[in-house]
């Protein structure tokens, strides 16, 4: 089962563009870990890259969160191998995400960002979207 569960702050603005069948965002995702060590608090902070299919995601996204709001998705890691400039063979990862919550946002952000009970249409935008998936 390749299945993670991520809940972190948006590390940027959502990169929209155009894949080769549908829209897609990226973004990566910033999880911060704080250990003791001798009476010494130890921040840690991941970077998970994100990515997201479908039209109706990607605005949905791109238009409700913005950078440093908090994020809860699910979804699968996505590896790939690639050269580097010096030939070196690397392996890199990215999260493809399949559902998605809005959880909460910035507190100085305008209230007009937000989804509302009313406008449920955004919140079904994470469960309705019927994506095919590309090669990216």
């Amino acid at each position: 089962m390749n299945e993670v569960v991520l809940c972190g702050f948006l590390g940027k603005d959502w990169e929209v563009s155009q894949g080769k069948k549908e829209l897609l965002a990226k973004n990566s995702l910033a999880i911060t870990t704080i250990t003791k060590k001798a009476n010494e608090e130890i921040k840690h902070t991941d970077w998970i890259p994100l990515v997201v299919f479908g039209t109706n995601r990607v605005n949905a996204l791109a238009n409700y969160l913005k950078k440093g709001d908090k994020f809860l998705c699910k979804g699968r890691i996505f590896t790939s191998v690639y050269e580097d400039e010096n030939q070196n063979k690397r392996t890199g990862f990215q999260v493809i995400v399949d559902n998605f919550e809005f959880v909460h946002q910035k507190e100085k952000q305008n209230i007009d960002h937000q989804a509302t009970k009313e406008d449920n249409s955004v919140e079904n935008f994470a469960q309705t979207d019927n994506m095919e998936e590309e090669t990216f």
